[in-house]
């Protein structure tokens, strides 16, 4: 009997549907060790199981509707904040209300932001706008002294260039600050993404 294959196309199809229906990134790599036909065709079996994400602890954040964006910023208690970031600027986004779950993006390496967004958005994320951002460093304040971390979803402009929301930790304090858009990111940037949690309700 000839040894079963897909040929490259067919097992992206594959790993894509996993991916959609909340097996992570590491369980699908697993089930593609050596021959990934052969590997759906063993769970199928029942001789092994995969994990959904669902049924894993997620991390999540909400966005709640009734702040104003200085009152979402005063809640991450920010030692320094970019004078820049108005309410004009960021207008609130009604769609980022809710609770979302939430990844950081790690390219690791030169990047561009038209990039960084187009690889990020996958398996239902979207790159984090400003709201996402700010419930981000009130919940997890320590997370930004360990790196910078962007929030491609919202875009303004400063005396013409674009800029975008950053989170960081200049050795005085954190901060929240913007950066530029056009000027691309080093490999020890992240960028916020989140994908909205579905209720269980019907």
């Amino acid at each position: 009997m000839s040894e079963l294959m897909l040929d490259v196309g067919q097992a992206n199809e594959l790993k894509m549907a996993f991916r959609r229906h909340g097996y992570s990134e590491a369980e699908v790599k697993k089930l593609g060790e050596g021959n990934f036909l052969r590997g759906v065709l063993g769970l199928l079996r029942g001789e092994y199981q995969l994990t959904p994400i669902a049924q894993a602890v997620r991390n999540t954040i909400t966005v709640v509707s009734d702040l104003v964006l200085q009152q979402r910023i005063a809640n991450g208690k920010y030692g320094w904040i970019n004078s820049n970031i108005n309410e004009k600027r960021f207008p609130h986004d009604v769609t980022t209300v809710g609770e979302w779950e939430y990844d950081l993006y790690h390219p690791n390496c030169d990047i561009s932001s038209e990039d960084a967004k187009s690889r990020a958005e996958v398996d239902g994320f979207i790159v984090a706008k400003a709201e996402h951002l700010l419930s981000f460093g009130e919940s997890f304040p320590e997370e930004q002294r360990k790196y910078p971390i962007i929030a491609l979803g919202s875009v303004c402009e400063v005396r013409g260039p674009r800029h975008v929301l950053e989170l960081w930790d200049v050795g005085s304090g954190r901060i929240l600050s913007l950066d530029c858009w056009h000027d691309g990111w080093d490999s020890s940037y992240r960028f916020l993404r989140v994908r909205k949690v579905q209720s269980s309700k019907t």
